[in-house]
């Protein structure tokens, strides 16, 4: 019944001989994301272009995003952007330029529109995202000709549902294609925390039902469709390694070189982390040759600390005025690193955890300046959640001055820190490119102060 009734399967025609029939081992999608709705006419337009590799015999899933902006060839059409291609010919035309471009032998094609993703995000019961800054347009006052998507969504840690998980792995207009791949890339990153093994397992009907009532696809029958889930299950506790592709960004394009690209298939193919920074992909060449270090390596004894500049003054300031509202002690960092400021962004609020208990929390937001745009943002959340799903499974633990910290890696980069007390959980979170050093991140908590809440207003345990 599940598979008579579902809308996605079969829905992708025409790139069946495009794909590779799968034969076990690992499985390759391109997955697209495009701004087709049921209400209009033409083909739509590609707003995400990715391929997502799961491998069993590795424990791992790789994804690769591909900038909309690339510069490409389209057959029977010239030289444009990649996202040019689903306007001439959908996903068909999409997939053919890709392989293309890549070499790669891709499996099966899912296409998700705006409305599947949004009705997608809300059957799994939402994500919860760290957004690293606020996201605000409104489109009043404005003439038509200057309209984008609107959108307004603070920092912190919170619940995004429909629309809103919409707006922001959508939103591109003061960032670039680097920035916003990053931000699709860690949503996907705790969407699949959502989905954790357990859930794999238990749920897999209803995960199925959601997989083709709200994507199309080219799986046409259920042999494929279960050939598909049994790969996902094979790899359900892997971690997700995201491979950067390495581009220049240029005024009209993103251009990348026979061999960047090269550099991006061999890591995508082999399931290998690409070392340094996201950013690093828009300076031309974007860390491939660099030799990541060893994740838990100490530096050398006497090796010099991290250049930081002093933030106490401001950081107390905030954690003046928060103590007393959240009513748990406030940790705010005494060092930053250079150019870093701390931003009125930064705010406290209450936040509901997903058996609905209310949690009291702050969130800290420090800029620094951006290589490719004008400011990158990371910061320091602290909530009486105790348990949130983004500290979940650390990849490492290790004490430091005296406190365990949990560290979460992506590869060679330290993607976040985090520690409890007995009232709370703290994380500092890195840029969304994550261009902060692991020296750097580690300094950082360790500098952490605190401000206690007035003893009237702290909360009785």
């Amino acid at each position: 019944m599940l598979f008579r009734s579902a809308k996605g399967l079969g829905g992708i025609k025409g790139v069946q001989g495009q794909l590779e029939e799968f034969t076990g081992g690992p499985q390759t999608i391109l997955v697209l994301g495009s701004d087709k709705r049921p209400d209009i006419e033409d083909t739509g337009r590609s707003d995400t272009t990715m391929l997502l590799r799961i491998d069993p015999d590795q424990d791992a899933i790789a994804l690769l995003s591909l900038p909309r902006d690339l510069k490409v060839n389209i057959p029977g059409n010239g030289v444009g952007k990649l996202n040019d291609a689903y306007t001439v010919g959908g996903p068909k035309k999409t997939l053919e330029v890709v392989k293309q471009l890549t070499g790669i032998q891709i499996h099966h094609v899912v296409n998700v529109d705006f409305k599947g993703f949004e009705q997608a995000i809300n059957a799994i019961d939402c994500v919860y995202v760290d957004v690293d800054r606020d996201y605000f347009h409104t489109n009043e006052g404005l003439a038509v000709s200057d309209y984008y998507s609107e959108i307004d969504i603070n920092a912190g840690y919170q619940m995004l549902c429909g629309d809103r998980a919409l707006q922001y792995v959508r939103y591109r207009h003061t960032d670039n294609d680097i920035v916003r791949a990053a931000r699709q890339q860690d949503f996907l990153r705790e969407a699949r925390q959502k989905i954790g093994p357990s859930r794999l397992f238990n749920d897999r009907d209803e995960l199925l039902k959601i997989f083709t009532r709200y994507t199309t696809s080219d799986i046409d029958d259920p042999i494929s469709l279960k050939q598909v889930l049994e790969t996902f299950l094979g790899a359900a506790d892997a971690p997700v390694k995201q491979i950067h592709f390495q581009g220049t960004l240029g005024e009209s394009y993103v251009t990348a070189s026979n061999e960047q690209i090269k550099t991006a298939v061999e890591q995508f193919l082999g399931i290998q982390d690409t070392p340094g920074s996201l950013e690093d992909e828009g300076k031309g060449g974007g860390g491939g040759d660099k030799k990541p270090e060893k994740k838990g390596d100490k530096k050398p004894q006497g090796e010099i600390a991290p250049e930081l500049i002093d933030s106490a003054g401001a950081g107390v300031a905030f954690a003046d005025r928060f103590a007393p509202a959240v009513g748990f002690p406030v940790f705010y960092p005494t060092k930053l690193v250079p150019g870093s400021q701390i931003i009125d962004e930064s705010r406290e609020y209450k936040i509901a955890d997903e058996d609905k208990n209310v949690h009291t929390a702050y969130k800290l937001v420090f800029s620094v300046p951006g290589s490719a745009v004008p400011f990158e943002y990371y910061g320091l959340m602290g909530t009486t959640w105790t348990d949130p799903p983004i500290i979940d499974n650390p990849t490492e633990t290790r004490e430091i001055g005296g406190r365990e910290y949990m560290l979460f890696y992506d590869g060679d980069r330290l993607r976040l820190v985090a520690w409890k007390t007995d009232e709370a959980a703290y994380w500092l979170n890195n840029t969304l490119t994550q261009t902060l050093e692991e020296d750097e991140m580690i300094a950082i908590a360790d500098s952490m102060a605190e401000v206690a809440p007035p003893k009237e207003k702290k909360k009785k345990k």
